[in-house]
């Protein structure tokens, strides 16, 4: 069963993606298996690694149930990456039943088609807000990373997702740590 880490900060700019894909590089070099997620409507972690992004399954049909997390999986030289574009930002707007928190870990971890038992860590890089697509990474994780600037706007950003962290943990995933 793989570690899953949710990098988050509701703060834009304190390194999110940057530390996911350098984390990941890390990792793979070390010779664990690792899968990145694009949970960012953004796409840039998608775009650092060259992932086709536009023509091809992304989170928003994972998140959907049109595709499986399996089938979404793009092989990159630097790591295998579930992309994402800036359609996922719309699928707040149709998961919006009660429930939907849990789509994201329900997709990792099913039996059939899920990726949890796939990889030695999935590291997920949530959107720099603390909607239903972040909730969803912090339910499918098993760690919090909170990588911040020493700024102002960053700290307040940090106090932010840790009443978020504290909701999750409470209603959808007791077992979630923050790990950093």
């Amino acid at each position: 069963m793989s570690a899953i880490f949710a990098l988050a900060n509701q703060k834009g700019g304190v390194a999110k993606t940057t530390t996911t894909g350098t984390l990941a590089a890390g990792l793979k070099k070390q010779g664990f298996s690792v899968l990145t997620i694009d949970c960012d409507p953004q796409g840039n972690l998608s775009m650092s690694v060259a992932a086709e992004n536009q023509d091809s399954a992304t989170m928003y049909e994972v998140m959907k149930g049109t595709v499986s997390a399996r089938e979404a999986i793009q092989h990159t030289p630097s790591c295998d990456i579930i992309p994402a574009n800036t359609i996922l930002a719309g699928i707040e707007q149709e998961l919006h039943n009660v429930g939907k928190e849990m789509t994201l870990r329900e997709k990792l971890r099913d039996e059939q088609t899920g990726v949890a038992e796939a990889y030695d860590y999935i590291l997920i890089d949530c959107p720099p807000s603390l909607g239903l697509l972040t909730v969803n990474a912090l339910t499918a994780a098993d760690y919090l990373l909170i990588p911040t600037m020493a700024e102002t706007f960053a700290a307040s950003g940090i106090t932010q997702l840790y009443d978020t962290y504290k909701s999750v943990k409470k209603y959808t995933n007791p077992a979630l740590r923050i790990d950093g």
